[in-house]
């Protein structure tokens, strides 16, 4: 058994944690675009209660994305979705890299608060849920399902370099 943020209560393991479906004439790209202009704004992106169906979002130095509750704010991977849906900037240039700090181009405090990330694996490609290359990484109170690759992966240079 383990726990549902999204019915708050315990379910069997093979509960998949899938909210409906959302409508077929939602414009995903031009959410993705909104949600990635905030982003790119800088500081924390606040989500209110829905399902926010949207493409790869990319987190910049000290951003976040924080939703209400993890048991009624939902990020959910566009149908057709290749590669990492939710990333730190620069992640496959600083992979790998051993590097630390600012001044390399290493982001600081991204974060994913109080939602529920859902990887779409019936309909999407490939990726990770959330991939960081980050100092400080801040992730609370996230629900993770659904990710044809990792829930999470982070990577950070290490001390002395």
């Amino acid at each position: 058994m383990s726990f549902n943020p999204l019915l708050g209560k315990f379910q069997s393991p093979t509960f998949d944690g899938r909210l409906p479906q959302p409508e077929p004439n939602e414009d995903i790209d031009t959410r993705t675009r909104a949600i990635q202009s905030a982003i790119d704004d800088g500081g924390a992106v606040q989500l209110g209660q829905g399902v926010y169906v949207c493409g790869q979002l990319i987190l910049r130095d000290r951003t976040q994305i924080v939703g209400q509750s993890a048991a009624n704010t939902v990020l959910w991977a566009r149908d057709g979705m290749q590669g990492d849906f939710i990333t730190s900037a620069d992640l496959n240039s600083l992979k790998g890299s051993n590097l630390r700090h600012a001044e390399d181009g290493v982001p600081h405090f991204c974060g994913v608060k109080n939602i529920t990330v859902d990887g779409n694996r019936a309909n999407a490609e490939t990726g990770d849920l959330i991939s960081f290359y980050c100092r400080l990484p801040e992730i609370e109170n996230v629900f993770l399902t659904q990710s044809h690759g990792a829930g999470i992966r982070w990577e950070q240079g290490t001390p002395g370099t």
